[in-house]
């Protein structure tokens, strides 16, 4: 006869059991979930919910994983659906409290690979969408930048494309940018979720018509441009933008987009460093025309001689990026650019 389980023990269970019946009691939604700091710990329940938002104490959730661990553990080589279920309901509580737990994000694959009737794989698919939008995007440090999420999320991708409709992959592609956009905003410099959306983008041009693709890359740009000028200090997002710019195929679209955020820096007068090392290598690659880059110049010129050194950084901002694009600018008319990346003499 096994001992009862101690004290401690029947906290992690009750914490793990709270948490699970809140996923299993909102199969269809995607909540928010958020970290609560000590000052807004719920006093009469162990989590806290919000309509589709929820809210757990960090140390709920510690003691949460601890139970799900041991499930994991005791079930994850056994044969049957309740064994199944129990293991992959354990997963999700695993990867909420340790986003670089590879075998849960393994364990999860396998579950999907596993499921035989093609119906039962694209509902399963889809509600893994909503478990990793909701652990990707909501304002969770570790696990908005996590390689082994976004990694999963990749794989999971192929998967899921395969088995749409050709009138679904262009809504499919707009949804996964806007969830590696948004994870972006939740945490600043998200090189991974950047580089997930350079996947989007590569993935884009794989499956969707030529019409349908340029589309899709003015919309990426022009939402993208939008992003960057409200996060100005976040270097990822400009380097994608520049990315995407090197794949829009009309001259005055791209040049519109940078023209849009000079004169934003301009009237602004912003001095951060992201912001000007884009314009610098926008118009130095060859990206832009050669008489839209000539006016822009000039209103980079005109506006540092205007200065009248109120804003030391942001002539200084200014002077340097006037220097670099004349000692780097590329000054045949096809820019070089290999994986995204511009080469410069």
């Amino acid at each position: 006869m096994s001992p009862p389980p101690t004290q401690h023990a029947q906290l992690q269970e009750l914490a793990y059991n709270a948490l699970n019946h809140y996923f299993r009691a909102h199969p269809d939604l995607t909540p928010e979930i958020e970290v609560l700091p000590p000052a807004f710990e719920p006093t009469d329940a162990l989590i806290l919910e919000d309509g589709a938002n929820l809210g757990v104490p960090k140390k709920i959730l510690a003691l949460a994983f601890v139970h799900a661990r041991r499930l994991f553990f005791a079930h994850h080589k056994l044969d049957g659906f309740t064994a199944q279920t129990t293991t992959h309901d354990a997963t999700r509580v695993m990867l909420l409290f340790d986003p670089e737990h590879l075998t849960a994000a393994n364990s999860r694959k396998r579950y999907l690979l596993d499921l035989q009737r093609e119906d039962t794989v694209v509902e399963a698919l889809h509600a893994e969408r909503r478990f990793l939008d909701s652990i990707l995007t909501s304002p969770l440090h570790r696990q908005s930048k996590s390689p082994t999420l976004w990694a999963h999320r990749a794989w999971w991708s192929d998967m899921l494309i395969s088995r749409l409709s050709c009138s679904d992959w262009g809504i499919f592609f707009t949804t996964e940018l806007d969830a590696a956009i948004k994870s972006g905003e939740r945490h600043p410099k998200n090189y991974y979720a950047w580089q997930y959306a350079r996947r989007v983008v590569e993935k884009s041009g794989e499956w969707l018509s030529g019409e349908e693709f340029e589309d899709f890359i003015s919309e990426c740009a022009e939402k993208v441009s939008r992003w960057c000028m409200r996060h100005v200090g976040d270097i990822s997002g400009f380097s994608f933008l520049m990315y995407v710019l090197g794949r829009v195929s009309a001259p005055d679209e791209r040049a519109r987009v940078v023209e849009e955020i000079v004169t934003y820096g301009l009237n602004v007068q912003l001095a951060n460093e992201s912001l000007w090392t884009f314009v610098r290598m926008a118009l130095a690659s060859g990206l832009i025309e050669e008489a839209m880059k000539n006016n822009m110049l000039r209103e980079l010129g005109k506006c540092g001689e205007e200065q009248n050194g109120e804003s030391r950084l942001f002539s200084a901002r200014l002077s340097e990026t006037l220097y670099w694009i004349a000692e780097n600018e590329v000054v045949n008319d096809s820019p070089r650019m290999e994986d995204g990346i511009w080469d410069f003499k």
